[in-house]
């Protein structure tokens, strides 16, 4: 006598702690370490090859319109700073990621996301499970502070070089990138927001049918 094959849960294929732990090739675990990682060494190697070309002063500051404001010596503090906040917010969003699993296993009144009440009453791998949208936000949102990060280290430097620092026209210019940016993190906001009400939803309905059934 053969037993039936269980039923697959609807969100078997989302699993995060799987998608984000899987080391085989091509895994979505490798992307979300190495696109964070490959971000932020780009920034780092950006600063590094172009440190020895600054001039002696280099722009601290900017102000809304891009027009440097305060000067300093382009000491490895100054200069490094950019590339140090970057490694800093990384390291926090990616460890809020990855987080995110045991605060949803044991104090999910903590973890902020859409359809709460429905998320909170679902077991707590399933809570687990649904969290992937968010976790892939994060790992999202560390890229774009990393390209931020670049973009401003490239245009110190742009600015830097000029030999007439008194230049109106040589600015941080392409303010248009932080509103691109901006724009960017709050689409990816809403869709993630809706993809994982959705799942929260489909999750849901799946234990009442169970529990219907049984």
């Amino acid at each position: 006598m053969t037993s039936e094959p269980a039923e697959s849960s609807p969100v078997h294929a989302l699993d995060s702690d799987e998608a984000f732990a899987r080391r085989e090739p091509g895994g979505t675990g490798c992307l979300a370490i190495l696109l964070p990682l490959s971000g932020l060494a780009a920034v780092w190697a950006v600063a590094i090859v172009w440190w020895p070309s600054l001039p002696a002063s280099i722009p601290l500051h900017f102000d809304a319109a891009g027009v440097p404001d305060r000067w300093g010596p382009s000491s490895a503090g100054n200069w490094f700073l950019m590339p140090a906040i970057a490694t800093f917010v990384t390291a926090l969003v990616l460890a809020i990621a990855w987080a995110l699993p045991t605060l949803a296993r044991r104090v999910p009144e903590l973890v902020n996301v859409p359809q709460k009440r429905r998320w909170k009453a679902l077991d707590a791998e399933t809570r687990v499970k649904t969290l992937l949208p968010m976790r892939w936000l994060l790992v999202a949102l560390a890229i774009a502070v990393q390209a931020l990060f670049l973009w401003t280290v490239w245009a110190t430097r742009w600015v830097a070089m000029d030999p007439d620092p008194a230049n109106p026209t040589r600015t941080l210019g392409g303010t248009w990138v932080l509103f691109v940016l901006g724009g960017g993190v709050v689409v990816g906001v809403v869709a993630a927001s809706l993809w994982m009400a959705a799942l929260v939803k489909r999750a849901d309905r799946s234990s009442e049918s169970a529990a219907a059934a049984a």
